[in-house]
């Protein structure tokens, strides 16, 4: 399931503890990732760039889940934690906005259908300074033509989703994702 209300990602048990040992198995055989693993923590002064990518699946279509992603930053530090979560035994996959940073997420209800594609989104590390005298009116777009639609409709349908696949561990020395 994929749900926007959701801060974390969480799931089963045996995904949790397969992706955790994936990453830290990936990171132990590279450097550590150029960081300290602290619990569920990593301590990383140069960022984490150098963490695996995480390939989730909705049948064949593929995702990546960014180390940007799946770590968040605790405070101004250099402390990373996991954004995901074992929910327990039995639980389900709930991909939350953890799993949504650094993708553009487009749902359409109408059609039951999810698009995602990678995305340069900015990050404020403090707020955005404020000009009381600017105009926010939001622009308003011209309905779509029967064309554009039919395009919309064709590269959505790309990217149905189902649950994902289980994860599994994959790594070689080109810095490839955790499966």
């Amino acid at each position: 399931m994929i749900d926007s209300g959701t801060t974390y990602t969480y799931m089963s048990s045996e995904a949790y503890k397969a992706l955790r040992s994936g990453i830290e198995g990936y990171c132990r055989s590279h450097g550590d990732c150029s960081a300290k693993q602290r619990a569920s923590c990593w301590e990383a002064p140069n960022g984490v760039s150098k963490f695996p990518n995480v390939e989730v699946w909705f049948n064949k279509v593929k995702t990546i889940w960014v180390p940007q992603a799946y770590l968040y930053r605790k405070a101004s530090g250099n402390r990373w934690c996991y954004a995901f979560a074992d929910d327990g035994a039995r639980a389900n996959t709930v991909l939350g906005a953890s799993w949504m940073m650094h993708q553009e997420v487009i749902f359409d209800l109408r059609t039951s259908k999810v698009g995602i594609v990678p995305a340069n989104c900015p990050e404020f590390k403090s707020r955005p300074e404020h000009d009381a005298n600017l105009d926010l009116t939001v622009p308003t777009a011209p309905p779509l033509s029967a064309q554009q639609q039919q395009q919309l409709r064709q590269s959505t349908s790309q990217g149905e989703a189902s649950q994902p696949q289980p994860l599994a561990d994959s790594s070689d020395d080109t810095s490839p994702p955790v499966r």
